[in-house]
């Protein structure tokens, strides 16, 4: 009698679990209807925690991590993973309208912005989409261009938290001016927090006897780990270096360059993860580390008198390992004019998130105006984005409420200039700002414009007759001639539409074809 062929229903519950964790959404969800015992196997929240850790990134308000720390039964792992499958599915549809060039890209790119973090993992799917795809380019490019703005909306939306009181932590505020670098690489906010929780959980490891320690000696560990690591600030003739200002940057390099400012935040965040009331403190032109002793302990062991004080002690991570004695320090000061606004109680006053965080954008300026006077490093051999550099400072500078009105231009020409998805961001934060005064109808208009050109379908500009010179092709391979870098085309126009600024800075009309000759996109 010959053997009736295999049947799924034959297989043990658990094993039908594991082949159901690896069938698409759709398909699991089908699957629940084909028998009483598949609707139970393919609803078991198990199964469904299993198809949630697909995803890589969250936003914060799902609590994923914690939610993965509980037993599988307690959250509605369904609930969540069908809340994920659903925003790719729209986050996949927008990204395809916009990539075919179809109408109104503003709206869809505004929706995949609302996603936040939970558009994430798609967008990075597309930018790595298979190297034989026929459209490669074109996706990676529009991939990157989507998060991009996804991470700057981000980062806006926790600076803005920042100065309105409402996120205190140093490092959050530090880790957003990286969001504005990374576009499809690492280093997002999540990932920088991560990347300093990995560098105390080895502070432990390497450093034994740490909990036995008193404060003072756990302080000059976490100075001497993090040296060993690789945490050495950087030498002075690299002090103003552009890649010195950004918190990410730091922990991905693997020289970990950082100025005195990224210095004091990383110590201050791997101590304050050690169970250490660090904070950095400010100083004319640097940055230093404040430690203070718990309760009537002193920082070093010892039973402090009634009624004492905390005990205070200084460490300048970005140059050595040793504790720093206050009263150097103090004596310091008594030379430098208004050393004392740098006194309070006999202390050094402690910075906080938005003070640090003004100080970062300014040491951002301070850089790329070198870059600028020194002319000698061309744009295209710059490890980072000195235009993405500079528009994050510009935010910072809005945000923080010092001469708002006056930053207004200087922002939203970089947004016209570069950064056109980042439109919304000048509606919800810029247009309020100007409420009642004159530019707000000028902004308001120039906004209002843009997002009626871009409702227009886009006409196909063909090469036959007055288009017949436009030599190049969208997609092709080039090395500039003069300058020797390599890019590829993304776009063209027949001749110069760029606005009259941009044509006077690049003096466009001493070339000689002037604005009558092709211009080329080029990334």
């Amino acid at each position: 009698m010959p053997e009736s062929p295999a049947s799924l229903v034959q297989l043990a519950d658990e094993i039908i679990a594991e082949i159901l964790v690896l069938l698409p959404v759709d398909s699991l969800l089908n699957v629940q209807f084909v028998s009483k015992r598949l609707n139970r196997l393919a609803n078991d929240r198990r199964v469904w925690r299993h198809v949630c850790t697909r995803w890589k990134y969250w936003n914060p308000a799902h609590h994923y991590k914690t939610k993965l720390s509980l037993p599988a039964s307690e959250p509605d792992w369904k609930h969540l993973g069908l809340l994920r499958h659903n925003i790719d599915v729209m986050t996949d549809a927008d990204f395809e309208a916009i990539l075919s060039g179809q109408p109104d890209p503003t709206s869809k790119v505004e929706r995949i912005k609302s996603h936040g973090y939970n558009a994430k993992d798609a967008l990075l799917r597309h930018f790595n989409a298979p190297a034989d795809a026929d459209d490669l380019l074109a996706r990676r490019h529009c991939a990157d261009t989507q998060l991009g703005s996804v991470h700057r909306m981000l980062a806006v939306l926790e600076w803005n938290k920042v100065f309105r009181g409402q996120q205190p932590s140093i490092e959050r505020a530090l880790a957003a001016s990286s969001m504005f670098m990374l576009g499809a690489g690492w280093g997002d906010l999540e990932e920088i927090i991560e990347a300093l929780d990995t560098l105390a959980e080895k502070a432990l490891v390497e450093i034994p006897e740490f909990r036995r320690l008193p404060t003072r000696q756990k302080a000059l560990a976490i100075a001497t780990f993090l040296r060993a690591q690789g945490f050495k600030g950087v030498d002075q003739d690299a002090f103003l270096d552009l890649e010195n200002n950004f918190l990410g940057v730091a922990l991905a390099d693997n020289r970990h360059r950082s100025g005195p400012l990224i210095s004091s935040v990383i110590y201050c965040s791997v101590a304050t993860r050690l169970g250490l009331c660090a904070t950095p403190a400010w100083y004319p032109l640097h940055v230093y580390v404040t430690v203070r002793s718990y309760g009537e302990i002193s920082l070093d062991g010892d039973p402090l008198p009634n009624n004492a004080p905390p005990e205070v002690m200084y460490l300048d991570p970005f140059r050595n390992d040793r504790e720093a004695p206050l009263r150097w320090l103090l004596a310091a000061l008594e030379h430098v004019d208004g050393g004392e606004n740098f006194v309070v109680d006999g202390e050094l006053i402690m910075a906080d998130a938005p003070d640090l965080l003004v100080r970062s954008s300014r040491n951002i300026q301070i850089s790329l105006q070198k870059l600028l006077e020194l002319g000698s490093t061309p744009w295209w051999q710059s490890d980072l984005d000195r235009n993405a550099a500079k528009y994050a400072a510009s935010w910072v500078s809005f945000l923080s409420e010092r001469d708002q009105v006056t930053n207004v231009e200087r922002l939203f020409n970089t947004v016209r200039s570069y950064f056109e998805v980042d439109m919304d961001l000048v509606q919800w934060f810029v247009l309020p700002v100007l409420q009642g005064l004159r530019e707000y109808r000028y902004v308001q208009a120039i906004v209002g414009d843009m997002r009626a050109l871009d409702a227009k379908p886009k006409p196909v500009q063909s090469r036959n007759g007055e288009n017949g010179h436009v030599k190049y092709y969208v997609g092709q391979l080039m090395r500039h001639r003069r300058y020797r870098y390599y890019g590829v085309i993304t776009g063209w126009a027949p001749k110069c539409e760029a606005e009259i600024r941009w044509i006077e800075r690049h003096a466009v009309d001493s070339l000689p074809h002037g604005r009558n000759q092709a211009f080329y996109e080029v990334s």
